[in-house]
């Protein structure tokens, strides 16, 4: 089963092949209440002591002048516009501080894509699940917009 979105369908690859996975649709809550639908994915993944990338992109999405990097603490963050939605793909990534010095430690990466967010799983890394946080917005404006950002940030799931 897949995941789809107002702007497209949820992969979720690992070094870019496409992996089945599951979905779980996430209550609304206060901070994001004015959202159409927001789920988080779990991939489990061991490391082996070599590198990869556990991806989260929506597929054959075309990136928009408006798509924009919203990250903030301990939460990597990509939003994506079309028409009138705003859908947000959250991870669980490192926060630099204003020197760009790794404040809070994790033992693999993030990278931002042009469709999604991604994991890059280090040689050394000994984390074995990694979360994903979709949400959007059918309609948004420039009072609710915000909500994508709550709603998407995987750390507020657990």
């Amino acid at each position: 089963m897949c995941l789809i979105t107002p702007l497209g369908k949820v992969s979720i690859s690992i070094d870019g092949k496409e992996i089945d996975y599951t979905f779980k649709k996430i209550n609304l809550d206060r901070l994001c209440n004015d959202v159409d639908a927001r789920f988080f994915i779990i991939v489990p993944f061991t490391p082996n002591g070599k590198n990869h990338q556990i991806s989260c992109t929506i597929k054959n999405y075309h990136p928009s002048s408006l798509d924009e990097i919203e990250s903030g603490e301990r939460l990597v963050l990509k939003s994506f516009y079309k028409k009138n939605t705003k859908l947000s793909i959250g991870a669980i990534g490192e926060a630099l501080d204003n020197y760009d010095i790794i404040t809070i430690g994790y033992d693999y990466e993030n990278n931002y894509l042009s469709n999604g967010v991604s994991y890059e799983i280090l040689d050394f890394t000994k984390t074995n699940q990694f979360v994903f946080a979709i949400c959007w917005i059918d309609d948004y404006t420039d009072e609710n917009e915000l909500q994508t950002w709550f709603g998407a940030d995987p750390t507020i799931l657990h």
